[in-house]
């Protein structure tokens, strides 16, 4: 005798709809909160977004009452009061121990999702290897001459980072924007005073596979970039200089090996953002420079509650 099977097309078999619990450290965010908020609820997509969790940490604004007016309305949003500051990893690791979903995503509060697929897309990128994904964030067109430059600045490595091993490598792993796989984010805590979240996201994320982290491509997640100098300096600091000592401390010597791309795709990028905007393009460069040459003296954190940049927290 003879079995035979029978092949349904892929519409009639039951697939599981994966679950999504959205999470978001925010520390004096009135000015984004809400316009964030409400573009992650825009979101479509197959998955069942349990819920959108939001602590603040310490905020002093009206962060936890605009917030709470929001869940008044939309009952999927949950605010957890966070008292005293104790910095962005120490919040993570609270947001971490809470989640019961498929997959855990950890936003920023001051982004804005560009279209109604953006989470849809970073969830599609997820393999059974996978760990972690990211997402592309783009800089706001609408800011001042200071903000212009910074944006630009973004832009110089932005494209090699896109290019270089198909995106999938530290510099696209923007802490940002991420979503965990539940076994990973189960396992993941983050050190005491951790300032490179998104280092120290990535190495776990290949520690024991290669293929642990992927970048989504295709999103746009806009954010509004430091539009004033002394912010510039301040921010550069941390990821020049900070970031960087912070993840050799948590990872060792040779973690920083990760932050190596090849200069062809460095010079590709300046290439290609100079035939756009040569002006900016420009600046951005000597900008760099003085950055590096002249960094802006100040106290190191160890408690990963780093100095805010101000200029950044009012999304266009």
């Amino acid at each position: 005798c003879r079995v035979r099977f029978i092949h349904y097309p892929q519409k009639y078999m039951k697939t599981k709809i994966p679950t999504l619990t959205i999470c978001i450290p925010a520390y004096n965010e009135a000015g984004n909160i809400a316009k964030m908020i409400e573009s992650v609820l825009r979101q479509k997509g197959e998955f069942k977004l349990v819920k959108i969790l939001v602590i603040c940490d310490g905020s002093s604004d009206d962060t936890y009452n605009i917030v709470k007016g929001l869940s008044a309305r939309h009952p999927v949003i949950k605010v957890i009061g966070g008292g005293r500051r104790m910095g962005k990893a120490a919040r993570l690791n609270q947001l971490l121990h809470l989640n019961r979903s498929d997959y855990l995503a950890l936003f920023d509060a001051d982004l804005i999702f560009f279209a109604k697929s953006e989470i849809h897309q970073l969830i599609n990128r997820f393999t059974p290897s996978t760990n972690v994904v990211s997402g592309h964030i783009s800089p706001s067109l609408n800011l001042p001459f200071w903000g212009r430059v910074s944006a630009w600045s973004f832009r110089l490595l932005d494209i090699a980072g896109q290019l270089y091993n198909h995106g999938s490598n530290i510099h696209t792993l923007q802490g940002s924007v991420v979503i965990l796989k539940k076994d990973f984010a189960s396992t993941l805590r983050f050190p005491t005073g951790t300032i490179s979240d998104q280092g120290y996201l990535y190495v776990k994320s290949i520690e024991h596979n290669k293929n642990g982290y992927k970048f989504a491509r295709t999103t746009n997640i806009i954010f509004s970039p430091p539009s004033t100098f002394h912010d510039i300096r301040l921010l550069a600091v941390r990821t020049l200089s900070e970031d960087r000592q912070n993840l050799s401390d948590n990872c060792g010597i040779n973690a920083l090996n990760h932050y190596n791309i090849p200069l062809r795709y460095i010079l590709y990028s300046v290439i290609i953002n100079f035939l756009k905007n040569p002006p900016y393009t420009t600046l951005a460069i000597i900008m760099n420079i003085y950055l590096r040459l002249f960094p802006l003296a100040l106290h190191a954190s160890h408690d990963g509650a780093w100095e805010i940049t101000t200029s950044s927290k009012q999304l266009a």
